[in-house]
């Protein structure tokens, strides 16, 4: 550091040192090595694919915006933040895709895009880039013939988006108002689908347009989803948007792909304005198995990586990681939890009563400690739908408290007894239904998350113990997705999964949506889609049940809280119960209706909160899904070679996607150390 003459206060000089940046050759290192489970032969960044191939995209694309790990109603766009860890400035300015936006009850949202946002090779990373490649989703997702379909987004400016929800305005199709809540969720983009340039989406729009009849508008639609966009087609065309560019094929690897800062100095046709801050000059974004991901971790190749780090943790523990590799940071993810899914086309799991059986039984405080650990797996306190910082920011503490707890820990005996209520009886050890025969159930969950592993085999194995037989299996990423997704099979293919579940909002659980990307909602949509749409609609009002067999227009006992159903094999089908062809005293609820209704603008706030307890008491009742935990999450990485901010420091907070390892990478708010006996 050098010193200079400085005035303190008082206009008295003074000799404080004024930092410098020291040389480059001084850092311990020029690059960051990151990990992405998948292979550069399968990547595909082409999202109107079947499969999910995207993993990686994250490192390569622009920051779309913030939202807080804490508090996820929190958003920010381009923001300064403080860098005390950084030797020549205070603070540095992380720029986003969107830095603003807003909406307009009932129809409108708009984001204010940054215009300094570039895609590699120099073009403009702007809203018209985005609503050509928009208008290729619209033509994607079937609506070239459909009635009352109309592409619903436009740029009011080359910086400027806009869209809006059906306005009723165009015939066959219906007004869709909404309140300023759900359109916020919508208009505060951190995560999704990145375009492409305008150079590939015009050739798409041009061919869908082209089309002159049904079948050679699918056979577009089909080659569409035929296309593969791979890193090297990338790096080729410069289509990436990011602060690190894949600047040539070469960089390309079987095993890795090399990403170079966009600095003057290093080469890029388009220096991105991370640059000025960011002394990381290259990643390495490094690919393959989980196996392959926990050997370099364990070889110490691995300097950024989310997870929290725990004695004994299935993942990442001290035993695991060499001694330079530390938990840099530990949060609560307010918006982290997992849920039980059900497909109640199995015909077991469509008894009530069998799903009420299970999640009794079920140990999940033990699941949670074999799968996250005892220091990450926190058991949800309450059974609203809701994680529980959004359940006690909507609904009063009486109203919870009269619920039904649905236990966290097995309660065998009551188990047994919800069992015996569904018309089962104990034959040899095993349950045997009302039609003779014995539970057939998979529990199938992703292979590489290994939170998930190791409570999918404890389920299990409490599932047989009780006497439901039920296998495991965990397959790859693109093959749970396309088990999950609903328009790869003529119902998703799977019994039970276990699925991240997490919203900002009641508003996000209390709704339902479509797919396996459903991961909050309480019910997942209808089926009823256009031919060869890649995603089912949500379910309408009147729509009896969902593609997962979950019903919808139900009963609840009129007493809060009550879980009274009629019981035995004559009270059969369960799915829904009859409750007042039983005589119990019942409501009746059309789930669609009372989501669509929730969400327009409310007449008053007492209308509203009546329908998000009805929609807890749907939840509390029926078991749609089964949320049964939240978790701490964090960050671990390479402290000897990097320099972090303090853990509990507001720049490792903010995240795009579901942590922050692209944030502080993509954002220079991790810094490369430099030599500690360098002369300065």
């Amino acid at each position: 550091m050098t010193p200079t003459a400085t005035e303190a206060g008082d206009g008295t000089p003074t000799d404080e040192p004024e930092r410098t940046q020291p040389p480059d050759d001084a850092r311990m290192t020029d690059t960051v090595r990151v990990f992405q489970t998948n292979t550069a032969d399968e990547f595909n960044f082409n999202p109107f694919t079947p499969s999910d191939n995207t993993a990686g995209d994250l490192f390569i694309t622009q920051l779309d915006g913030f939202t807080k790990v804490t508090d996820a109603s929190q958003w920010r766009g381009t923001s300064m933040f403080e860098t005390p860890h950084h030797i020549a400035r205070d603070e540095a300015e992380v720029i986003t895709w969107v830095e603003d936006w807003e909406v307009e009850e009932p129809y409108d949202m708009y984001n204010y895009h940054d215009d300094r946002c570039t895609f590699w090779n120099g073009k403009p990373y702007d809203a018209e880039a985005r609503y050509l490649y928009d208008k290729v989703r619209y033509f994607s997702e079937g609506n070239k013939f459909a009635e009352g379909a109309v592409h619903r987004q436009e740029a009011l400016s080359q910086w400027d988006y806009h869209w809006y929800n059906s306005r009723g305005d165009v015939p066959g199709a219906e007004a869709n108002p909404q309140n300023a809540i759900v359109l916020g969720n919508q208009a505060k983009r951190t995560d999704g689908n990145f375009p492409l340039p305008p150079v590939w989406s015009n050739p798409w729009i041009d061919r869908f347009e082209a089309a002159s009849s049904e079948e050679s508008y699918q056979t577009q639609i089909s080659n569409l989803r035929g296309t593969r966009v791979s890193f090297e087609k990338l790096a080729e065309e410069g289509w990436g948007s990011g602060p690190y560019e894949i600047q040539s094929p070469d960089d390309v690897g079987s095993e890795s792909v090399r990403l170079t800062l966009r600095s003057e100095d290093l080469g890029a046709e388009a220096p991105h304005p991370h640059a000025e801050h960011a002394n990381i000059d290259y990643m390495e974004m490094q690919l393959g198995s989980i196996e392959r991901e926990r050997t370099l971790a364990g070889e110490g190749q691995i300097d950024v990586h989310e997870g929290a780090v725990t004695p004994n943790g299935p993942d990442w523990n001290p035993e695991r990681l060499p001694d330079h590799m530390k938990e840099t940071t530990r949060y609560f993810q307010v918006s982290g939890g997992d849920a039980l899914w059900w497909n109640m086309n199995n015909s077991h799991l469509e008894n009530l009563w069998l799903r009420r059986a299970m999640a009794t039984a079920i140990d999940f405080e033990q699941a949670g400690n074999n799968g996250w650990g005892p220091q990450r797996s926190i058991p949800l306190s309450q059974d609203t739908g809701c994680l529980d910082a959004v359940a006690n920011a909507t609904f009063s503490e009486d109203f919870v408290d009269s619920l039904h707890t649905w236990p966290k820990t097995a309660d065998i005996e009551t188990a047994t007894t919800y069992m015996q209520n569904g018309g089962y009886e104990r034959q040899g050890g095993t349950w045997v239904g009302p039609n003779g025969n014995e539970p057939q159930i998979d529990i199938q969950i992703r292979g590489d998350i290994g939170d998930w592993v190791g409570a999918a085999q404890t389920i299990r194995d409490q599932m047989q113990s009780f006497g439901i037989p039920m296998t495991f299996s965990a397959p790859d990423n693109s093959t749970w997705t396309n088990n999950m997704n609903s328009y790869q099979n003529a119902s998703p293919n799977f019994d039970i999964s276990i699925h991240w579940y997490g919203e900002a909002n009641a508003f996000g659980h209390y709704q339902s949506r479509s797919a396996w990307w459903d991961t909050g909602a309480i019910v997942s949509g209808d089926g009823e889609a256009a031919p060869n749409t890649p995603d089912r609609r949500s379910a309408d009002p009147g729509d009896e049940y969902t593609e997962l067999n979950q019903p919808l227009q139900v009963e609840i006992p009129s007493e809060v809280g009550s879980i009274e159903a009629p019981t035995g094999a004559d009270a059969a089908p369960f799915n829904p119960p009859d409750l007042s062809g039983n005589g119990i005293d019942s409501v009746e609820l059309d789930l669609p209706s009372i989501f669509d209704t929730l969400r327009k603008p409310a007449e008053s706030q007492e209308a509203a909160q009546e329908r998000l307890n009805l929609c807890a008491r749907y939840y509390n009742y029926y078991l749609p899904k089964f949320a049964f935990h939240q978790y701490a999450f964090g960050e671990w990485g390479n402290v000897r070679d990097f320099d972090w901010p303090p853990a509990d420091h507001d720049s490792l907070r903010w995240q795009r996607s579901f942590n922050i390892s692209d944030t502080i990478t993509q954002g220079g708010i991790l810094q490369a150390s430099y030599d500690e006996e360098l002369d300065r």
